[in-house]
């Protein structure tokens, strides 16, 4: 039988994922401790198809700063990825630069006195307007977005250069909608109106810029850092990292290590003890939703098998009210447990609300799960995915595995469909299979 542990800090993994903040609407993180530190640094994401394209490269990051005796956290704003609600419960961009603040305390409760931010592309944008108002040390713009109107009307040409239509229209009462992601219409006017900062007011204490060699800093950008003591520097790469689809994205690492260099000098400082600074806001599980009619949702991380696969449990508060279907989510390509657009971490906690319990699971060397000895990360068809399943759905259901049901799209349904084979289940719902014949070893 497969085994599983909750997710505990000091278990020989690379990070701790936690949920912290306000009670109402807990935040998803990955907090990367060191044994000692001397500064903390929160990764605040770009948003949409960015932000998966900018998922391996935040965790890289993290660790390399982790590595440097930094503290690290990466996190998801409140609508997004893993963390409480979604779209339409965030009021304007003000609920996300609360959550930066949010990931800020979280850090500082490790022990550290001073703080650095790292953005990119419009995390960079959210990161300016957060700094100056949480006594921020270091500040690095990544590719920063000088506007957010800006940062739209190039979501709607990237979405036509990678093939997915652009949807909504600016002027509906919807909203927009931006590759893997929608914005409800207060939310997109919101971003719109965002601008990288105040000229009047100072940052942080020390600022690196990072620009793309083939868009230098205009006249905008430069009027809106006036103020800043500026350090720059290249954000070289680009083009194959950001302006891609995730599958395509090709890691920024001379980037990466400039940035995680410029940081340990701009923090630079005595170090403290980090490691068993464990704080009871810090948590596994999480309450992610109240609704109305229906279970208390919780969610908790866990931990499967020998390989320690990554997966999130949505299950009812009170997961014994009556027997329901269980239902194991997997990855559809190289996207994350959260699926497409965060689609299943929408389902799943809709169905929860109805008393079924879910596992959204990451394959080994995908998403949040790690790669096996001598195997390559990111492989679409990995030849252990079909022992994943099966470890997978022994965890969440060790009396009747069979009974399981199996949820995959495109090259997650042909993963499924081997899977229920090899378990005999009786249910599996395959969408849209992937092609058997486009399988890599």
């Amino acid at each position: 039988m497969a085994t599983a542990v909750e997710v505990r800090e000091g278990e020989g993994l690379n990070a701790t994922p936690i949920w912290f903040g306000p009670a109402d609407r807990p935040l998803f993180g990955w907090l990367h401790l060191p044994e000692e530190a001397s500064a903390g640094v929160v990764l605040c994401r770009p948003i949409g198809v960015e932000a998966l394209s900018a998922r391996r490269a935040y965790r890289c990051l993290a660790e390399r700063l982790a590595a440097k005796g930094v503290v690290a956290l990466q996190f998801d704003y409140t609508g997004t990825g893993d963390s409480a609600g979604d779209p339409a419960d965030v009021v304007g961009v003000g609920t996300w630069l609360s959550d930066i603040a949010a990931a800020i305390d979280c850090v500082r409760r490790t022990g550290v006195a001073r703080v650095g931010l790292i953005g990119l592309r419009l995390g960079a944008t959210l990161a300016a307007n957060a700094a100056a108002d949480n006594d921020i040390e270091a500040l690095v713009l990544w590719d920063p977005c000088e506007t957010g109107r800006g940062f739209l009307r190039e979501q709607r040409m990237l979405a036509i250069a990678i093939g997915v239509a652009p949807g909504g229209d600016p002027a509906s009462v919807e909203g927009i909608e931006i590759p893997g992601l929608l914005l409800p219409k207060d939310l997109a006017e919101a971003i719109r109106a965002l601008r990288l900062g105040d000229p009047a007011g100072v940052l942080a204490l020390r600022v690196l810029l990072l620009t793309r060699p083939d868009r230098p800093s205009g006249a905008s950008i430069q009027e809106q850092l006036s103020t800043q003591k500026i350090e720059y520097g290249e954000a070289i790469g680009q083009d194959q990292f950001i302006d891609v689809e995730p599958g395509a994205s090709v890691m920024p690492e001379q980037v990466i290590d400039d940035m995680v260099s410029w940081l340990s000098r701009a923090l630079h400082g005595a170090s403290v003890p980090i490691r068993g600074r464990a704080q009871p806001e810090w948590s596994p599980t999480a309450i992610v939703a109240r609704p109305v009619s229906g279970h208390v949702i919780i969610e908790r991380a866990v931990r499967i098998g020998a390989e320690n696969l990554f997966g999130i449990i949505t299950e009812p508060q009170d997961a014994q009210l009556a027997p329901m279907p269980t239902v194991l989510f997997v990855n559809a390509g190289r996207l994350p447990h959260c699926g497409p657009a965060r689609l299943w971490v929408e389902m799943a906690r809709s169905w929860a609300a109805q008393g079924v319990r879910v596992l959204r699971v990451d394959l080994g060397g995908l998403g949040d799960s790690p790669t096996r000895p001598g195997r390559q990360p990111d492989v679409v068809y990995p030849v252990e995915a079909i022992e994943d399943i099966i470890d997978a759905a022994r965890f969440i259901a060790p009396e009747d595995p069979a009974g399981v049901v199996l949820v995959g799209l495109c090259s997650g349904g042909y993963h499924v469909l081997e899977g229920a084979l090899s378990l005999d289940s009786r249910r599996a719902w395959v969408v849209n299979l992937g092609c058997l014949w486009s399988r890599q070893s």
